[in-house]
């Protein structure tokens, strides 16, 4: 830092704080959920901001999870952007992909999880690999 800058000088004296900020959330909310394993606090980070959602809270915490592991926290946080009752993979895929066949059907995809997925229907399947290799400008 060449040049006395208040709020440069105040970032560097301050940053730390925000990873130490994270954590501690994660922990809370580990403690919240019943989870005491200490390995999936990275985990729970990668989800601050599905924390954030109080109703999505509510319905993570009521899954009373047993032995709880990263495939079954990513599970659930699927399970319950769905808005399903249990933590279920085969109902979450059933709930996200299903609709996707049909173009009338796609309004039952709860809209958090519509706005992830980048979403084109093609007119039949060899369009579709045509435009999956680039190739849908040769013809």
């Amino acid at each position: 830092m060449h040049r006395y800058d208040f709020f440069t000088v105040a970032g560097v004296r301050t940053d730390y704080l925000h990873n130490l900020q994270k954590k501690y959330e994660a922990a809370l909310i580990m403690r919240d959920v019943g989870v005491k394993d200490s390995s999936l606090r990275g985990v729970f980070k990668k989800y601050l901001k599905f924390f954030d959602n109080k109703e999505r809270y509510k319905e993570f915490a009521s899954f009373h999870m047993d032995n709880p592991t990263e495939e079954k926290i990513d599970i659930a946080v699927l399970s319950a952007l769905c808005k399903l009752p249990v933590v279920d993979f085969e109902q979450v895929v059933k709930k996200i992909l299903l609709p996707m066949v049909s173009a009338v059907e796609i309004n039952t995809v709860p809209p958090e999880l519509f706005s992830k997925f980048q979403i084109s229907f093609y007119q039949s399947p060899r369009m579709r690999c045509l435009r999956r290799w680039g190739l849908s400008r040769c013809f």
